[in-house]
Parts: C-alpha cells; sequence; structure tokens
C-alpha cells in the first residue's frame, strides 16, 4: 500500500508531497492542475514507465519517491542519470543505468509489475484517463493474449484439466487410503486383543504387586518377632548378670566382713600379748620388791 509520494521536478510540479488515506483517494482540479502527473509518477516508479518530457522543462532530472508499507523507494531519472535507491529493513540498496526491465529486487519488492507478454511489459493496474485507448494501441497478437490472460480462457480449460487430474489423483490417493485403513483397522483389532492381554497382565501385576507387599511385610515382622526374642533374651541375661553380680557384691562385701573381723582378732590379740607382757612385768617387778603380784598390798 502507498502511504505517500514526493515529486520533485516532475512535469508541472516542481515539488509535492501527497500523503494517502489507507481507504480512498480522489484526486479532484481543474484541467492541467497536474492530476494524471500523480500517476503518471507512480507508473514511473513502479512500472519504470518514462517519457522525457516528465522532467520540468529546464530541470536535468526529476525524482519520486514512493513511501510503501515495507519500505520507500527513491526513483532518480535524467538524460546522464537513471537510479534507484530502496530502503527496506534497514538497508539500502542501489541500482543505476538499468534498460527497460526493473532490476528483480525492486520486482520482489513490488510484488507486481504488470502482465508480460511477448517480452513486452503491459500495465493495467494504474493508468491515467488514455485507458480507454489504451488497448487500441495494441497490436491484434498481443490484444488477443492479453484478453486471454485476462480473463483466462487457456487458464480456465487448463484448470479444468489440472482438475481431472486432481480428481484422477484423488481417487487414486482414496483407494491408497482405504487400503491403509484397512490394514490400521486390522491392526486395531490386533491393538485392542492385545488390550485385553495387557489388562489381564495388569490385573495379575496388581496381585503380585499386593502379594510382594505382603511377603515383605510377613519377612519385616518375623524379623521384628526374632528382634524380640533376642530383646528378651539378652533382658534374661541381664537380670541374671545383675543377680550374679549383686551376689558377688554381698560376697565382697563378706570378705571384706570376714577380712575386718579377723583383722580385730588380730588386734585383740597383739592386745591380749601386750596386756600379758605388761603383767608380767609389773609381776616381775613386785616380785622383785617381794610383794605378792596377786595382792600386790
Amino acid at each position: 500500500m502507498i502511504k505517500s509520494i514526493l515529486l520533485i521536478n516532475f512535469q508541472i510540479h516542481k515539488r509535492l508531497f501527497l500523503k494517502f488515506d489507507d481507504f480512498f483517494n480522489c484526486f479532484v482540479g481543474d484541467n492541467n492542475v497536474g492530476k494524471t502527473a500523480v500517476i503518471r509518477a507512480i507508473n514511473f516508479v513502479l512500472f519504470n514507465e518514462f517519457d522525457k518530457k516528465y522532467i520540468t522543462h529546464g530541470e536535468k532530472f526529476c525524482l519520486v519517491r514512493l513511501d510503501l508499507d515495507k519500505g520507500t523507494i527513491y526513483r532518480i531519472k535524467g538524460p546522464s542519470v537513471n537510479k534507484i535507491f530502496l530502503f527496506t529493513d534497514g538497508k539500502k540498496l542501489k541500482f543505476e543505468n538499468f534498460g527497460k526491465d526493473l532490476p528483480t529486487e525492486i520486482v520482489k519488492f513490488i510484488g507486481f509489475v504488470g502482465l508480460k507478454i511477448d517480452s513486452k511489459l503491459i500495465n493495467f493496474l494504474i493508468h491515467d484517463q488514455d485507458l480507454n485507448y489504451f488497448f487500441l494501441t495494441l497490436s491484434p497478437a498481443i490484444r488477443n493474449k492479453l484478453f486471454n490472460n485476462i480473463f483466462g480462457v487457456e487458464k480456465i480449460v487448463n484448470v479444468i484439466d489440472s482438475f481431472e487430474n486432481d480428481i484422477q489423483n484423488l481417487i487414486s490417493e482414496k483407494q491408497i487410503c482405504q487400503t491403509k485403513i484397512n490394514v490400521l483397522s486390522e491392526e486395531i483389532k490386533t491393538l485392542k486383543e492385545q488390550l485385553v492381554d495387557y489388562d489381564n497382565l495388569v490385573f495379575k501385576k496388581n496381585i503380585l504387586s499386593e502379594l510382594l507387599y505382603k511377603n515383605r511385610l510377613l519377612i519385616t515382622l518375623n524379623n521384628y518377632k526374632k528382634y524380640y526374642i533376642e530383646y528378651n533374651n539378652l533382658e534374661k541375661q541381664y537380670d541374671e548378670f545383675c543377680n550374679k553380680y549383686k551376689l558377688l557384691v554381698d560376697l565382697y562385701n563378706l570378705y571384706l566382713l570376714m577380712k575386718k573381723n579377723n583383722d580385730l582378732e588380730n588386734e585383740i590379740i597383739d592386745i591380749e600379748n601386750k596386756y600379758n607382757e605388761v603383767k608380767l612385768k609389773i609381776d616381775c617387778s613386785l616380785l622383785k620388791e617381794g610383794k605378792c603380784p596377786i595382792y600386790p598390798k
């Protein structure tokens, strides 16, 4: 879609800038004010249609700038200059000194540059007020081919033939698809049978999983029972050990008492012996003094 156009030194327009509406545009004005010049400027850029009269009298070149949705085209033309600048996607492309055909990059950017018949480019999309006489200027052969391309008589025949071929291909594809459907139906039947077997396997797997769980639980309980019995045995052994230890403690205490008793007896004996020695000494002393040991007085 054309957003705006700038004309410099183009026919009557020394400088003209127009901004177009997205839906509808209409040029209104007196004769010879430059309405047709705008259409010719567009054709100049898009279809490379040029006449040396397009350059304003007294100027060396003309320039037309088209601002489109996806970029901008600058077209400069004069006796010694023929250039196109394309600005799109942040890139700048420059083309110089080309012939009647636009550069390939420009054609791809525009998308459509008319209808080519016998190496002649026919533009019937954008035209000035002479369009009523446009077809009369063409040779009969080109005019017939143009009508054929516009109304598509041969294309319709080709389309019909193409449709018939497509129908035959579709019939063949339908047969192939039907064969594939039959094969898939058999495979689905087999898969359903396998699915029943799979369900049985899943059921058996669940039963086996439950049995394995119970078996693990039983093993765990048996281990707990074994540990419990071992614990009771250890507890009994511990009680026996405690009783034995208590008995040993009592025996040791008794031993200590007996030892202490023996020590006391030995001390008593020692005391008695000392006493007898002392008494003997005293008796001897009394006898020396002529006294009676029994009755010392």
